[in-house]
């Protein structure tokens, strides 16, 4: 879940690490650290805090360096946690888990090494120190054969001035080659201008110098490093005037709904559905998990098989019924989110077929998968999924429309109905500091409503910290109505006609124990106490409607609260630990 960041070149190393740590925040922002090296001196400043604690790090001089942004695992967020770790002549930044750490550490300890912090990475400068005999990919290689976990490394030794040794193992790591030398990040936007790039595959080592990248197995044997054209401009990582990325990208989801239909991959779908299957999981985490229950409703009624949504750590922890007849699809934003790998792989351990729904065609989820379909939202720097939510919705949507021999029509229509909704903003910026008062905010829907109320009380508890849920309405006198008072919020989530009625019935329930009612709808006799109204649409898609007020309502309760939505606390964009 941290980021890390290499460079080696003709430029001034500190300055282009720390504009690519900035980029890679999302990642973790408990502590940040650079560790350059110039000619054969190791500097190294790193602080707990969010990047912009070491900006003093940008005079360090030399033109090779290594970066690293934390979101903490083992050990808090203080000083002696940061990263670059630092033993002898090496420095190590990490992103990952070393699960044999303690092992590793003891036997280190033995051998009369002491440790500074209680990280489990700075147990990989100390490897790297105790197996150095000169040859530094000969003590890479030693030190990797010993971990064991996930890990993306990025090592400097001061005797190599110029040289940068980049690891992978199931965590992400990307190359990207400039005009004036190569970078090494987590993910593609902190390689900024990079006219190439080369993702790494896992037990992969790099060798980074000025003239270039050479690659090496695990056991040293020199690979070929193949570079492709870097597709993603530098420039859609900024804010665009907006005050924070959460509400620019709000505003970006009618284009990302658009994009995804459009480019919706009907060949590959065929491909899918060919021979058929008995069965569909969709399994995911939080957002992407909470549109995988909206998807399976629509793929279940489009394949007339049965298709269950379940959590990805879930998932893992049993043994589902797989085999050659079923399907998984796997939804992860990122494509690197690590239960979902660990889906993934057990899927494919019994046999069964493995398709990904993702934003990133570059992830380890991507090529796991037999089949790969890609969303439109873009990049996305805040950490609380908005656009890839709609866009992932869109997606099922537009699958559902292809099963059923049809054009989902209406998805080149939302960007019209999401300007309206954005236009209805002045109505939920005070309605949202009304919420900010509650000692609790409780999201409520039946059916299809039941998944934006998940989702909804999700946006809201991440990124404003106020205490709630989100429950099917039916479930609340089974247990959680105890928790209705004056000091209560309930946000009703009621566009089904279908189940209009009973959808009163829980809304008078809560009403009833004092609890204040906003009700999210397009209905005109919902009896809450303040009404947020929704265009008419057709009935299926109004999970898609209804998440753009929820995902306002909880940017405006953050920012109400002096809260930074695009950095919620103890939260990083990709969850690559499980």
């Amino acid at each position: 879940m941290c980021g890390i960041i290499a460079y080696t070149g003709r430029r001034q190393a500190a300055k282009v690490l720390y504009d690519g740590l900035t980029r890679l925040e999302y990642r973790g922002y408990d502590s940040a650290g650079i560790a350059v090296l110039n000619g054969w001196r190791l500097d190294c400043i790193k602080r707990a805090g969010r990047v912009c604690a070491i900006a003093d790090a940008r005079a360090l001089a030399g033109t090779c360096g290594i970066g690293h942004t934390r979101w903490a695992t083992h050990g808090g967020a203080e000083d002696k946690n940061a990263h670059p770790h630092v033993c002898g002549k090496f420095a190590v930044a990490h992103n990952g888990i070393i699960e044999n750490y303690a092992a590793l550490k003891a036997e280190l300890s033995d051998m009369g090494h002491s440790f500074s912090s209680d990280t489990d990475s700075e147990t990989v400068a100390h490897l790297l120190a105790a197996s150095y005999r000169g040859d530094l990919l000969d003590a890479v290689g030693r030190t990797v054969g010993k971990l064991r976990g996930s890990f993306a490394l990025c090592i400097l030794c001061t005797d190599f001035p110029d040289a940068v040794v980049c690891v992978r193992q199931k965590s992400p790591l990307i190359l990207g080659r400039a005009a004036d030398g190569v970078l090494a990040a987590s993910d593609v936007p902190a390689l900024g201008g990079c006219g190439e790039i080369c993702v790494l595959a896992d037990s992969r080592i790099a060798l980074l110098t000025p003239a270039g990248a050479e690659l090496y197995s695990f056991s040293l044997a020199r690979l070929p490093c193949v570079f492709a054209p870097n597709t993603l401009r530098a420039s859609v990582c900024d804010k665009g005037g907006y005050a924070h990325f959460m509400r620019k990208e709000i505003e970006e989801e009618g284009a990302a709904v658009v994009r995804t239909a459009a480019s919706f991959d009907e060949g590959a779908a065929r491909r899918l559905c060919a021979d058929g299957f008995s069965r569909v999981f969709l399994v995911g985490c939080g957002t992407a998990y909470h549109s995988a229950l909206t998807g399976a409703r629509l793929l279940e009624e489009g394949l007339r098989v049965p298709v269950r949504a379940e959590l990805a750590s879930e998932f893992c922890c049993r043994r589902p019924l797989l085999d050659r007849c079923s399907l998984v699809l796997a939804v992860s934003q990122s494509g690197e989110t690590a239960d979902t790998l660990a889906a993934g792989r057990l899927a494919k351990k019994y046999g069964a077929r493995l398709a990904a729904l993702t934003n990133a065609g570059h992830s380890s989820l991507s090529r796991l998968a037999d089949h790969c379909f890609l969303t439109g939202a873009g990049v996305e720097v805040g950490v609380a999924a908005t656009k890839t939510y709609a866009a992932q919705l869109a997606f099922f949507y537009a699958f559902y429309a292809f099963l059923r021999g049809q054009k989902a029509a209406y998805l080149q229509k939302f960007a019209a109905a999401h300007r309206k909704l954005l236009s209805r903003e002045g109505e939920i910026r005070p309605l949202a500091a009304k919420l900010t008062g509650a000692q609790g905010v409780y999201f409520i829907g039946r059916g299809a409503d039941h998944p934006s109320a998940l989702e909804g009380s999700l946006k809201l508890r991440e990124v404003s910290y106020l205490p709630g849920a989100g429950y099917a309405a039916g479930e609340l006198k089974h247990g959680s109505i105890a928790l209705m008072d004056g000091n209560t919020a309930v946000v009703a989530v009621a566009t089904q006609k279908e189940l209009k009625e009973k959808m009163k019935t829980s809304i008078s329930e809560v009403r009833a124990r004092g609890a204040f009612v906003v009700a999210v709808t397009p209905f005109d006799d919902i009896p809450a106490d303040q009404v947020l109204s929704l265009p008419a649409c057709p009935q299926r898609y109004y999970p898609l409607l209804t998440q753009v007020p929820l995902q306002l309502l909880a940017y405006h309760a953050a920012v109400c609260r002096g809260l930074d939505p695009d950095r919620p606390r103890h939260l990083a964009k990709s969850v690559t630990v499980e």
